[in-house]
């Protein structure tokens, strides 16, 4: 694996993370580089694990883009051109350089009005 950029989510609702942030996990690191080899994963994958006492364990592989792929993209990691670039063996320009520690994403809704003219009748 290139990168294993671990999140911890902080707030979530019905399964969204609204507030993440990147961490430096070597455990959740050790536990998702075993999985990608056992399963031969390549390109984007999510995997996704919850703490019991000390121990990490996985709950759920996904071997796709997860929803919040943008808190990688904020983080300085945009594993999504990554991945095309991976795919299409060019390199991954300046992999090395990339720090990604502490990185806070927070997500939100809001609502737009648009007056329609219209009246509303239930």
């Amino acid at each position: 694996s290139i990168f294993i950029i671990p999140r911890t989510r902080i707030n979530a609702m019905g399964g969204v993370s609204l507030i993440g942030e990147t961490t430096d996990d070597p455990k959740i690191r050790e536990q998702v580089q075993r999985v990608i080899k056992e399963f031969d994963f390549s390109f984007n994958v999510n995997i996704q694990l919850k703490y019991k006492k000390d121990t990490p364990f996985i709950y759920d592989i996904n071997p796709r883009i997860s929803g919040t792929i943008v808190a990688n993209s904020g983080a300085g990691i945009n594993l999504l051109y990554f991945g095309i670039k991976v795919a299409l063996n060019e390199p991954i320009p300046g992999q090395n350089n990339i720090k990604y520690k502490g990185v806070k994403m927070v997500r939100y809704w809001d609502q737009k009005f648009i007056k329609t003219n219209k009246e509303f009748k239930p």
